[in-house]
């Protein structure tokens, strides 16, 4: 009996023990992105071996910062900026172990197999292929489990808004230059705004494209994280013609930059022989780098190894690639501000035909359209002004709505942002405000879907007035 006890004791203590382990386990803050059998090995040997990129101190930015010097015209990294956020509760809270324990309240992750084309041509067509929709834990396994970092895991990075992934407190965190007066912000607002307002006239409106319609307008994607494996890492590529800072929470990346002059001169010469732009960032890094430097001639490019707790600030016009050379993850944001991008990004998203972007045109009655301008050529305006005659009232009425919320989004920055002037630079004006709120209530009139939540005059800030009222 004695006996009994003493191991009955004896197991209470390793119980114990083992709950006190796991509470400071779970209590202690991970510094890195995985741990355990998720953990990739590190990849050393792919780091840059010098840093050409810019750097500048914390204190250097800030200064800069504040008397208006900072420019983000060049790249720049600026070291160790833990001290501007809560690094602790960043770091917990971005890490694979608490994502994979959330999953149920985290978006499901779209997964290509890495011999899974994302596109093949059929006939004269492209299809596009289906990603399968994996949790976190699934994601893990198949990109983490046993894999050594390279052709085994390049396909893994993943880039997730920002929204899906974090709450609001936790976005807050991020939100560390307000000097940058970031237009997005009130974009985003006011699309918000727009489809709280709307309601349940929105599915009024367009019935079953009501829900796939707000998930691609109910909020403007400027904020992301990017996260995968040692030896995971996109394309080389562009963002969207924006300028961008990356900050990286765990983990470690080498990035080469490079400008878009300086690309189409080596792509000239090289695209024969290397699909460069093509290839995963492994493998730009470990064949097509030294290929296109030893036979075509590159070397205008700026290369550096970002660490947790770095920025990297990228401006527009220069192409990036990056691999992870240790599991990591990161948070990038674009940013707006300057008035010829502003310009190209609003008409981008509502009218430019030269790229098969029309929803401004329909709008307008057929033969007003020629007056919006932008046309290719000759054959594709006499093109699209038959083909709005003929459209289904659905079609335009969809179009009518996103032109709205799309040219919304710039006219609500008029009184907080007015050396963009939203009304002369861009495409988007009170009048064609008037003429797509006068084209939706055309094609809705006789229908249940009230209006009255959209307003009559153009806003000139993100928060909306009803319809009727002064704006």
């Amino acid at each position: 009996t004695i006996r009994f006890l003493e191991n009955l004791v004896e197991q209470f203590d390793k119980m114990n023990a083992a709950v006190e382990e796991q509470k400071a386990v779970d209590e202690a803050v991970p510094q890195r992105f995985t741990a355990g059998k998720y953990q990739v090995k590190d990849m050393k040997k792919i780091r840059a071996k010098k840093c050409t990129v810019k750097s500048l101190t914390v204190e250097e930015l800030r200064s800069k910062l504040a008397d208006g010097s900072f420019k983000i015209d060049q790249p720049m990294i600026v070291r160790n900026v833990t001290s501007l956020v809560d690094w602790e509760k960043l770091q917990r809270s971005f890490a694979l172990s608490r994502l994979m324990k959330d999953e149920k309240s985290l978006p499901l992750l779209e997964y290509w197999k890495p011999d899974q084309a994302r596109a093949r041509l059929v006939g004269n067509q492209i299809q596009m292929s289906e990603p399968s929709q994996v949790s976190f834990s699934r994601y893990g396994s198949l990109c983490h489990v046993g894999k050594l970092g390279g052709t085994q895991t390049d396909h893994c990075e993943q880039t997730v808004g920002a929204h899906t992934m974090a709450t609001a407190e936790e976005l807050q965190m991020f939100n560390m230059f307000p000097e940058f007066n970031n237009t997005f912000y009130a974009m985003d607002e006011f699309r918000k705004n727009f489809a709280a307002a709307g309601g349940s006239n929105l599915q009024d409106i367009l019935g079953e494209s009501a829900k796939q319609w707000l998930k691609s307008n109910g909020q403007w994607n400027f904020r992301f994280f990017t996260f995968g494996p040692a030896g995971s890492g996109g394309q080389l590529r562009m963002e969207q013609g924006l300028p961008f800072y990356e900050f990286l929470i765990h983990g470690s990346r080498r990035w080469l930059l490079m400008t878009d002059k300086e690309i189409e001169r080596v792509a000239a010469k090289a695209r024969e022989a290397l699909e460069f732009q093509q290839t995963s960032a492994y493998m730009f890094f470990e064949e097509k780098l030294p290929e296109l430097q030893d036979e075509f001639d590159l070397k205008k490019y700026q290369e550096c190894n970002q660490d947790a707790g770095d920025i990297m600030f990228v401006p527009n016009g220069w192409y990036r690639v990056s691999v992870a050379t240790q599991d990591a993850i990161s948070f990038y944001e674009q940013l707006l501000n300057e008035k010829e991008i502003f310009k190209l990004v609003v008409n981008q998203q509502t009218w430019m035909p030269q790229m098969r972007q029309f929803d401004l045109g329909f709008c307008y009655p057929p033969d007003e359209v020629e007056g919006l301008g932008g046309f290719a050529n000759e054959k594709q305006r006499k093109w699209l002004i038959g083909a709005l005659k003929d459209v289904k009232d659905a079609e335009t009425v969809q179009a009518t709505l996103t032109a709205l919320v799309q040219c919304g989004g710039a006219l609500a920055l008029r009184s907080g942002f007015p050396h963009l002037e939203v009304d002369q630079t861009t495409v988007c004006s009170a009048n064609a405000w008037k003429k797509c709120r006068a084209m939706l209530e055309k094609k809705l009139k006789g229908k249940s879907a009230s209006l009255s939540w959209i307003p009559e005059k153009a806003p000139k800030s993100p928060i909306l007035k009803a319809a009727k009222q002064e704006l």
